[in-house]
């Protein structure tokens, strides 16, 4: 998470060349792409845990 907020404050730097913008930009798709994979794996973690916790589903759900 640390990685991709520091591509993030690097890209809104401004002072950054376009091929490393472009090289930034897809890295921390990469790293979108796993934090979300991880995140709906421990979502589905603690659904399985205690099912019946409709606020805690709630706020894991995808809307």
């Amino acid at each position: 998470m640390k990685e991709l907020e520091n591509i993030v404050a690097e890209l809104e730097s401004g002072n950054v060349p376009l091929e490393r913008s472009v090289e930034l930009f897809n890295k921390g798709k990469e790293l979108h792409k796993y934090c979300d994979k991880v995140i709906k794996e421990i979502s589905l973690h603690i659904e399985s845990v205690d099912p019946d916790d409709k606020e805690l589903s709630a706020k894991f759900s995808d809307d």
